[in-house]
Parts: C-alpha cells; structure tokens; sequence
C-alpha cells in the first residue's frame, strides 16, 4: 500500500494507491506514437535490436518490423519511424470507420507485379525486359533484407542497396545448361554500365510508387541521390572504316549471287537449272541501313507507303513515323543521297505488288530479326565480311555525316541530327573528328568511299538479280 499526497495552490490533497509496489513499477509508459510498441530483444549473435510491433487496421493482424534492417540505428530515427508509423495507422483507422475503402497495403513482390503490368503498354518489348530484370533483383535484394513492403523502403536501405548493387559479381551463361540460364563468377565485377542501368530501371520504378504514395520516406531527391551513377568509360564509336565497309559490301554481293544447284520446280519444269537464289538478298537492305542510318527496325519493316520517290517538287525521301524508338517522326531526305533513290526506284520496277520494300517472297514478309542474326553471322563466317553489327551501318552513317564537310556545310551535324533522329549536341560529341572526308565528298555514299560498290547493287536489282522478290519464298532465317 501507498500514499500519494501533495499541495495544488496551497491546498493540500492526498490519494490512497493501492496496488503493490510491483505493480507500480510495472505501470505502463505512455508514448508519443501509440499504435506502436517498440520491444529490444537480443539475437542468437548477441547484438540487439528493436523490433516495432503494431495492428495491421486492415487485417487486424500484428507486423513485427525490426527497425536495424530499415536503417533506422539511432534512437532519433527509431522514434520518427514510429511516430510517421503512428500517424499513418490513426489515418487508415479513421478511413475504415468512416466506411471509405483502407488504403492499400500491398506487399513489395506486389508492388513490383503491377508496377510492371502499367508499364507494358508503354515500353518497347527490349526495353521492358530490361526494367523487369533490374526490377526482379531489386525484389530479390529487399526479401533478403527482410523489407516485404513499399512503405518500409529508406533512404538507408536504398544506400545498403546500391553497395550491394556495386559489389554484385557479373553473371556468366551457364555451358550445357538451360537457356537463359546463368550464374556468377566471383573473379569479374558487373560493368558500370549495366550498374546504372539497374540504377535507371529501379529509380523510375521508385519514383512511380512515390507518385502514388507508397514509399512514405522517399522523396525524388532522395532517390536521385541514392542512385548516383557508377563511373563508366567512354571509347571511341565503333564506326566501320571505309576499306571494311566495302569488305561488307563485296561479301553481300558473293552472298546474293548464291545459288541453288537444283530445286524440285527446276527438275519437274525441266528449265535451266540454277538460277534460283539461296538466300533472302542482303545487299541492297545492307546500302539502304548504310545510306538512311536508319535504326534496323526501321528499314527492316519499311513500307512503300513512306517513300516519297521524289519529282517536280524535290528529290524525294523516306519517312520514319511515329512508331521509331524515339517516337518522334522525321524524313531522311534522298538529296545527300541520290544513289539511295535509285536503288528504291530499281527495287520498286522488280517488285510493284509488294506493302514492304525489303518483303520476301511471296509472303511479303519484312527482314525478320531472326532472319537479320542468321544473314550477319552467314557474311561473316562464310563469305567474308569484315566483322560488324547492324547498328554500326548506323554509327558508320552518323560518323561519316557529321566529318564531311561537304554534306550540309556549317549545318551539316544539325542536318544529319534531324535524319538520324538524335541531338546534335551527341553527335557532336561522339563522332566528329573521327575520319577525314574532303570536302569535295557531297554525297553519303562519297565520303564513304562506296559509290561503285553501290552502283553494282544498283545495276544488279534493275537487272533482277538481287531484288527480294527473287528470293525463294521457303527461304527463311537458316544459314
């Protein structure tokens, strides 16, 4: 037993408590975040942490947090975390007895799941699989940290993120095994590049839950900060010389004149025999990527609708829509490029009927990408080719472009910026100085060095010896 006594303005008052002394000492403390208890409790290891534990108002069900794994390390952080936690359980629980819908309590493998659904309809398929994969291994980072929610996702977890984001071992594809199957190799480290994009992927998925607030604790400078860029390297454009591109082109010729000894349709027409092509022809799809600058898909899938032959009113020129990487619509003009009509313009007589202007046989199928890797691979192992990529025909335009003075004058980097869909400021910076063209060179296919090259292709699609339709129509990706 005991007494409580004291004097309020000079009055004296006196309480009798009755409870034990154990009792008392065990009288609860009142908090500034009630809805939260925070308990220490001390691992198998010894070290001690605290764990907050409160009501799920939409569940009723009790969340353990343990506060060291979000970061939280001083008692200042552990008290605004409860406090913020506080304010947000009296909000969900005045919104469910109000009858309005709890706010959403999804869980992180959740958040990731529709965070990627919203955004299939707006990326590129490459581009989604790469947002996916660096998405995937963010997940996978914050199960491991114990972090299963949006909302307990810190500017310090975010930091212990991007160390463990660095440090990560590059994944090598795995001989004999399953495809796509991969594992690390601990002697080479993840290339910066690949690093920011991860960076790149997980910030615009963090920023998406910002907007929609399910990371209470980040803010856009915060994520910014988090996820500065790693240290990359800048080599020189991996531009084609002029001496391999007209390896490339020789090798497309030797290609196309490929023949098959007999087929069934020459043995029972009892015609001449071998006089049909082996091959879907590259030459002339490999002039128009090295003339356009065009982006694979783009030419590969190009309509006869978009090409403008050109009359009375001007030379003409290719129009690339919407549906580019960019999209951002644009003309790549025949002016800088007379040959390149030509070459349209032979190709349009051999093939009138055809939608797609590089269209197979009988199908009128544009240049495939699997149709692309096996063409490539087959210039290069079988006939020749110096070795080279789709996308350095594109760098090889831009190179050339932006160094021949002759091509557009003091406007010439502006000019090529507006073909070739990209900043002039990039080009500036990435491919000017890179070759020597003298300025008498006027055209594209001049400063590169390949006029008579291109005329053979010319002169071989006017006589039909190297026009798409001449291709058999069984021909397809195979080498």
């Amino acid at each position: 037993m005991g007494t409580i006594s004291g004097t309020i303005f000079g009055t004296t008052v006196s309480s009798d408590d009755t409870r034990s002394p154990k009792a008392r000492r065990k009288q609860r403390q009142r908090t500034d975040h009630p809805g939260v208890k925070v308990r220490r409790r001390r691992n198998p290891s010894g070290a001690l942490v605290h764990r907050a534990h409160y009501l799920d108002p939409s569940t009723g069900m009790e969340v353990a947090v343990t506060l060291e794994r979000l970061g939280l390390a001083s008692r200042e952080a552990r008290r605004a975390w409860c406090l913020a936690k506080s304010e947000t359980l009296a909000r969900e629980r005045a919104a469910l007895a109000s009858g309005s819908p709890a706010a959403a309590r999804t869980t992180l493998a959740d958040a990731v799941k529709q965070y990627l659904d919203g955004v299939a309809v707006e990326l590129r398929p490459g581009t989604l699989a790469a947002y996916r994969q660096s998405a995937f291994r963010f997940a996978a980072w914050a199960e491991e940290a114990g972090i299963r929610r949006p909302a307990n996702v810190t500017i310090a977890g975010l930091a212990k993120f991007r160390q463990a984001a660095v440090a990560a071992p590059r994944a090598a594809v795995v001989k004999g095994g399953p495809r796509g199957a991969r594992k690390p190799t601990l002697a080479r480290r993840r290339r910066p590049s690949s690093i920011n994009r991860d960076f790149r992927a997980v910030g615009t998925m963090l920023n998406t839950w910002r907007r929609a607030g399910l990371v209470p604790y980040l803010t856009s400078d915060s994520i910014r900060d988090a996820f500065r860029r790693a240290k990359e390297t800048y080599p020189l454009p991996a531009f084609i010389p002029t001496a391999d591109l007209r390896r490339i082109l020789e090798a497309a010729l030797r290609h196309d004149r490929a023949v098959f000894k007999m087929t069934r349709a020459e043995k029972v027409g009892g015609g001449a025999l071998g006089e049909t092509p082996r091959y879907r022809p590259a030459a002339p799809f490999i002039g128009a990527l090295l003339l356009t600058g065009g982006r694979y898909g783009e030419i590969a899938t190009l309509k006869w609708s978009d090409v403008d032959q050109g009359g009375a009113l001007g030379p003409g020129n290719i129009r690339i829509g919407v549906e580019s990487k960019t999209g951002r619509a644009r003309l790549i003009p025949f002016d800088v490029s007379p040959a390149l009509r030509r070459l349209l313009a032979a190709m349009r007589l051999r093939s009138p009927e055809s939608i797609h202007v590089f269209a197979g046989a009988g199908d009128d199928s544009p240049f495939s990408k699997d149709l692309g890797k096996a063409t490539l691979r087959r210039l290069i192992d079988k006939y020749g080719a110096a070795p080279f990529t789709w996308h350095q025909l594109r760098k090889s335009n831009a190179t050339y472009c932006v160094c021949a003075a002759g091509l557009g004058g003091a406007a010439g980097v502006w000019l090529a910026a507006k073909r070739l869909g990209n900043s002039p400021i990039v080009l500036e910076r990435h491919y000017a100085g890179l070759v020597s063209v003298p300025p008498d060179k006027t055209t594209i296919e001049a400063a590169m060095g390949v006029e008579d090259l291109i005329e053979t292709i010319i002169a071989r699609v006017a006589a039909g010896g190297a026009t798409p339709a001449a291709a058999p129509a069984a021909e397809g990706g195979g080498s």
